[in-house]
């Protein structure tokens, strides 16, 4: 791949004009200069366009913007900025990070010394907006391992941050034709069955939860994402479970999630047990599946 850039940094906005300039600020201050600033505004309605017209103008970086003129959502826009993107490493900056000035500069170093062909990219740590880290450190600074062996103890229900080269990520986009969002967790585990990556003990972005943001604990909010849900819990269990080390409860949790999804979904329990492919899974999901239609009813009442 014929590259441009070292990094390809990109943001996908949506209504950001409150938190946008977290990003701004945090590239503004980058030591290590080899980079573009990719930003899709996914139709935003109020003032992001504007302002970021106005970094466009007075940034001594590259920006390049793009404006939806109807809303796509998440995984439209991740497909089209890994087809736009002119790095070599792809970082994904939400609207609302921020991130600490020598992330780049970090990232190229680990990578000039440890980056090879069967090596996707660079995970690190985040810590919250009190400053705090948000999981567990690594075992060691850099450890070059699979996502798989480090899921269940150092990544689930942790966030995380970091570069994937933009090549590998063109390899796994997301299927829209399924659904218009596909969470996440199903691209980085399919790259997972096929490269390694590089877990760096360092704490590099700072994440922000917006307290006006809408919460997915909601019936509303659960309701929407049922089906991507769904979705990404059924493929964990027919296709990366099975590569997770140990940890018999958190594969309980995930049918358990993928039962109760299912029927918020509207799925009967035979399509529910005829969607998984492995008979373990589909005994598991038996013994689970009265517990998972008790607990989805008494949510949606």
């Amino acid at each position: 791949m014929n590259s441009s850039h070292r990094f390809t940094v990109f943001t996908p906005c949506f209504n950001s004009e409150r938190f946008i300039h977290r990003v701004y600020e945090s590239l503004c201050a980058q030591t290590f200069d080899d980079f573009e600033w990719l930003v899709i505004d996914d139709a935003s309605t109020d003032g992001t366009n504007r302002i970021l017209k106005k970094y466009q103008e007075e940034s001594n970086f590259p920006v390049r913007m793009y404006t939806n003129e109807q809303n796509q959502m998440i995984s439209y826009n991740l497909n089209k900025a890994f087809d736009l993107a002119e790095g070599e490493l792809f970082v994904i900056a939400g609207h609302d990070d921020r991130f600490d000035s020598n992330t780049l500069e970090i990232f190229d170093n680990i990578w000039v010394k440890d980056g090879k062909s069967n090596i996707s990219g660079i995970v690190c740590h985040c810590r919250n907006k009190e400053g705090e880290l948000i999981g567990r450190h690594f075992p060691n600074y850099a450890v070059i391992d699979n996502f798989f062996n480090l899921f269940a103890d150092y990544i689930y229900r942790h966030e995380k941050f970091g570069c994937t080269r933009t090549e590998v990520l063109r390899q796994f986009k997301f299927d829209t034709s399924l659904m218009r969002h596909i969470p996440e967790g199903v691209m980085w585990g399919r790259i997972a069955l096929k490269y390694d990556q590089i877990f760096l003990d360092e704490t590099l972005r700072t994440y922000y939860i917006e307290d006006n943001n809408p919460s997915a604990l909601t019936k509303r909010g659960r309701l929407k994402t049922a089906e991507s849900s769904r979705y990404q819990y059924l493929v964990w269990a027919n296709e990366f479970l099975a590569r997770v080390r140990g940890n018999f409860l958190l594969k309980l949790r995930f049918h358990f999630a993928y039962l109760f999804h299912s029927f918020l979904f509207g799925s009967s329990p035979r399509r529910i047990l005829h969607d998984l492919h492995k008979l373990n899974s589909k005994l598991l999901c038996l013994i689970l599946i009265v517990p998972a239609w008790i607990v989805s009813k008494r949510v949606t009442r």
